[in-house]
């Protein structure tokens, strides 16, 4: 020790022992002094645990003490210590502006660094290491809680704790940043790939220009031969062009030396055609004069001869009408002669046409008589024949009606068959139907209890899930209203308030807000004795909630009306590293009770740790571990315990979050249990079909059994085949008459052709005489009524 205390400046050291070590000395002496050293070396925050004020109370009052330093040093040999060293050295020195350093084995560390260390061997700053005067006593009379929260404190449980809640704290923050980092990951993972595919077309551009050049090249080379070859052909025809045009040049001149001499000549007879040009229009106009006396002498030539035509026209027709007329008398007289001579020859003629008609007659008669008498012979054979023949076609006839007859048989036979086979057909069909629809319901019988059954097990597994759920709900539920009722238990006014029915009491400043476990210390440090402040509707509420604690003699309370509480507003904090927000904005709170929040909070903020606090040094500042720095200066800190203060926000969500889970596995077994039902329902209908198809296959294979049998199908089969024979057997003998109607049919028309060749012969003898007669007969008719005109 080192100018700490009652020590003064000189170096004081003191060896602690294996086993006991006991200080003696008279009162005033410095033993309490090195108890105080102990608990300032080993962190502790509180000045006034180590009886001073401020932490510059502890330092030597004496002109040139300007700092107080204890080291403490500890064996080890075992090496429980994380350092490679046998002595661990812990340092603590304390300035007069209250500033503090720690040092290990002289090396400048943190407290938290500190802390650690010590914690390795059981040793905290605010444990129970050190036990002050009275503490037993305390003890004694504590209740089993405080008790139980000591033993804790004592065996590391607390520390365990609070290691436990700055571990989820870092690991919140590393999940974060995890999230943060896959992010990140996958955008450039996406732009890789993107990067990727550019690569590959800048490749495959690459690779396709150099194709291309190649490529163009090839074709520009191709092209240059064919330009090179073309431009050699054009190149001949060049020097061919030159030398017809040449050839065409030395024609030319000759051509225009040709001209030049035809245009001389031109010239010339252009002078002399003037001049007969001039002789050609004074003959033309003689010629036109003559044209003209001509036409006249024409015209009077031609009305001449018109009429000298006329007088000779005249004359002719005069003269062909006398020698007509003359003609017409001369042929009268000669038509009159013929025409005796002709009525004398008709009369010879017509007694000669008489005799021959009459020889003719008799020479017809005499050849004919023959024939008549085979006539005669084939008219009576040819009656027999067709008795023969209609009795041919009656048997035909009879045939016929027996084969309609049978073939009528046949087809109800057939028709009979035919319903038969389509009744046993339909009825087969049928219960092949049901055997395929009872497969079908079997199949979904077997489908609705697998569903069932995998519902059941679902619903089983869900239950066990909601019991779990519900025994979570209830121990969260059960630690909250716990550490509530436990609070209220503290609170005895707060609790007799609360029951007094007074109207206007919203509750505690603590209740009506939510705060996250990690700034649970830190807004529980900075509200301090406030968060029991009760909020009220009115100052006459707490004014009737004051004289209710009176007279029920219960004790005293703090109470803010909301009608009168008045707030000043908040100054803006540059936000450095290590700077968290306002305390009031991590409480979530009803919007209604700011005023009650900023009055109890104002500007406090909230920053990472005590060692960054100096640069806020114009605001009240309070650390995530409970360190509370006043603008004053004046510092209250070490560890902190959290005792019960506002709400904790993530509990409350962890019910709710709960409940949520708990309403969602409720819903999801009314769904699964809705479907459950209807399942078995299907079930039911399915199970009632399939009795029934099973039925309906029984009473079918019955009826096929009993009713339609095939024996009975084969029967008719064989009947309609008998038919069929008999009617194909009928059908030949059908074939057979109808041979022999041809064959008769044939016969009658040989006799009617031998009847025609008879008549035909009979024409063919006496044809030409008969044919002669009727020729003088028509000759004699003719004959005599030209007489009988010409007479």
């Amino acid at each position: 020790m080192k100018g700490f205390k009652s020590y003064g400046d000189a170096k004081v050291t003191v060896p602690l022992s294996e086993g006991f070590t006991c200080i003696i000395g008279p009162n005033g002496s410095g033993k309490s002094n090195m108890a105080d050293a102990l608990l300032f070396v080993l962190g502790r925050l509180s000045a006034k645990s180590m009886r001073a004020e401020v932490f510059s109370d502890l330092i030597y009052t004496g002109k040139n003490t300007k700092y107080a330093e204890i080291s403490l040093y500890f064996d080890n040999s075992d090496r429980k210590f994380p350092i490679d060293r046998n002595e661990a050295v812990i340092t603590r020195m304390v300035f007069k502006d209250g500033r503090s350093i720690y040092k290990v084995n002289k090396k400048k560390e943190t407290r938290s660094y500190v802390l650690d260390l010590l914690s390795e061997v059981g040793v905290t700053p605010d444990g129970y290491n050190i036990v002050h005067q009275g503490e037993i006593m305390n003890f004694i009379n504590m209740t089993s809680i405080e008790r139980r929260e000591i033993i804790e404190e004592i065996s590391g449980i607390a520390e365990f704790e609070e290691k436990k809640e700055r571990g989820l704290r870092e690991l919140e923050r590393t999940e974060e940043n995890l999230a943060r980092v896959s992010l990140i990951i996958d955008e450039v993972r996406k732009q890789m790939d993107r990067l990727e595919n550019e690569k590959n077309d800048a490749l495959r551009y690459n690779f396709l220009k150099s194709e291309i050049q190649k490529l163009k090249g090839i074709f520009l080379h191709s092209k240059l031969e064919k330009y090179n070859k073309d431009l050699g052909c054009i190149e001949n025809n060049i020097i061919e062009c030159k030398k017809e045009t040449e050839k065409m040049s030395s024609e030319l001149i000759s051509y225009v030396e040709s001209i030049e001499n035809c245009e001389r000549e031109l010239e010339g007879l252009e002078g002399e055609l003037e001049k007969k040009n001039s002789e050609y229009l004074e003959i033309n106009r003689k010629t036109e004069d003559l044209k003209r006396k001509f036409s006249r002498l024409e015209q009077n030539i031609k009305h001449e001869k018109e009429n000298l035509e006329k007088n000779k026209s005249e004359i002719e027709s005069l003269k062909e009408e006398k020698e007509n007329t003359l003609n017409y008398i001369n042929k009268i007289n000669e038509d009159l002669e013929n025409i005796e001579k002709e009525k004398l020859s008709l009369q010879e003629k017509i007694e000669f046409i008489k005799k021959e008609t009459t020889k003719l007659e008799k020479k017809i008669e005499e050849k004919t008589d023959f024939l008549k008498r085979d006539n005669d012979k084939l008219i009576e054979e040819l009656e027999l024949k067709k008795e023969s023949f209609y009795k041919n076609k009656n048997e035909l006839s009879a045939l016929e009606n027996k084969r309609s007859f049978l073939s009528e048989r046949l087809t109800q036979n057939k028709k009979i068959y035919e319903e038969k086979r389509l009744e046993y057909a339909k009825d087969k069909s049928e219960l092949e139907n049901y055997e395929f629809n009872l497969v079908d319901l079997k199949k979904n019988i077997s489908k609705y209890e697998s569903e069932i059954e995998k519902i059941e097990n679902r619903i089983h597994v869900i239950d066990g899930e909601l019991w779990k759920k519900k025994e979570e709900f209830l121990r969260v539920r059960s630690v909250l209203k716990a550490k509530k009722s436990f609070d209220l238990e503290r609170d005895k006014p707060f609790k007799k308030i609360v029951k007094s029915g007074i109207k206007g009491i919203y509750g505690r400043v603590k209740d009506l807000g939510k705060v996250k476990k990690e700034y649970g210390v830190a807004l529980e440090v900075a509200g301090g004795r406030r968060l029991n402040y009760i909020v009220v509707d009115t100052d006459d509420t707490a004014e009737e909630c004051v004289k209710y604690l009176k007279r029920q003699k219960i004790g005293r309370a703090t109470f803010i009306p909301l009608n009168k509480i008045r707030t000043k507003g908040m100054k803006d904090v540059e936000k450095k590293e290590g700077f968290i927000d306002y305390a009031i904005n991590l409480i979530e709170f009803d919007e209604e009770l700011r005023p009650v929040f900023e009055y109890v909070f104002g500007d406090t903020i909230i920053i990472r740790d005590i060692d960054i606090a100096r640069n806020f040094e114009s605001f009240r500042r309070v650390t995530l571990d409970g360190d509370l720095i006043e603008r004053t200066g004046i510092i209250t800190g070490g560890f902190y315990k959290q005792k019960g203060g506002f709400l904790d926000k993530e509990e409350e969500e962890k019910l709710a979050s709960i409940e949520n889970e708990i309403k969602k596995l409720n819903s999801e077994k009314s769904t699964l249990e809705e479907k459950l039902i209807t399942l078995r329902k299907k079930l039911k209908v399915s199970v009632e079909d399939k009795i029934g198809i099973e039925t309906k296959m029984e009473t079918l294979k019955k009826i096929l059994e009993n009713g339609v049998k095939e024996s009975e199908i084969s029967e008719l089969e064989s009947k309609i085949n008998s038919d069929d024979a008999i009617l194909k057997e009928i059908e030949s003998k059908i074939s057979m008459v109808n041979k022999e109607f041809l064959e008769m049919e044939g016969l009658l028309k040989d006799l009617e052709s031998k009847k025609e060749f008879l008549h035909s012969e009979l024409m063919e003898k006496s044809g030409e005489d008969i044919k002669k007669l009727d020729e003088l007969r028509e000759e004699l008719k003719t004959i005599e009524s030209e007489y009988q005109r010409i007479d």
